[in-house]
């Protein structure tokens, strides 16, 4: 944060300290991300401010109190948002916060796969963006509440057989839960549970 205070001397060797604004500013969504890019900025700062100068990373600026600014939608990224500010007495202060675009959370589970070693739909496992490699757990269960597979591997799906025995799973559903972590708010776990169905052709059956 920069401040510039200005001193200036009185008769009788007084000396009037004139005040610097204090610039501060907050913004809504605390945490933006590429599917909701818009960000309204509201200016906070302190003192009786007459200028107001805002710049937000390659992106131009304003002199608005408090502007909104749409960030791109295309990738993730950290960009520096400066507030500079000018008191009624001249003095001017300036302070910058950076700003970051992070993945919208999102998950798609497949209902059904089919297991038969063509290359095509061989394997379940859920796709999604934010997903925290760290904090990933996957379960699936037999019928009888039976754990069949397991994984904290995002990229490591159930192939549909019993981890236990090698056992090849008949048609038919299974239980399923995940535990995952969001990459972008770190508070946050994301559970989920359902079923999947494993479809055969009637010959494989």
């Amino acid at each position: 944060m920069n401040l510039d205070v200005e001193i200036a001397l009185t008769k009788g060797s007084f000396v009037n300290v004139l005040r610097s604004p204090l610039p501060l500013f907050d913004w809504e969504p605390e945490k933006p991300t590429t599917q909701n890019p818009d960000v309204q900025f509201k200016d906070l700062s302190v003192l009786d401010i007459v200028e107001w100068e805002w710049t937000f990373g390659s992106f131009g600026t304003s002199n608005e109190q408090h502007p909104k600014v749409s960030f791109p939608e295309t990738h993730e990224d950290r960009y520096p948002v400066k507030l500079s500010v000018k008191g009624e007495n001249g003095c001017a202060a300036d302070t910058i916060c950076i700003i970051e675009i992070g993945p919208e959370f999102s998950l798609y589970i497949p209902k059904a796969f089919s297991p038969n070693g063509d290359g095509i739909n061989d394997v379940f496992i859920p796709v999604g963006k934010g997903i925290d490699p760290e904090e990933f757990q996957m379960f699936v269960y037999n019928r009888w509440g039976e754990l069949l597979f397991k994984s904290i591997d995002p990229s490591e799906g159930w192939d549909g057989t019993d981890s236990r025995s090698g056992e090849v799973m008949k048609a038919g559903v299974y239980p399923f839960r995940f535990l995952i972590g969001d990459t972008f708010n770190d508070k946050e776990r994301h559970e989920y549970r359902g079923t999947v169905t494993i479809v055969y052709s009637a010959k494989q059956e």
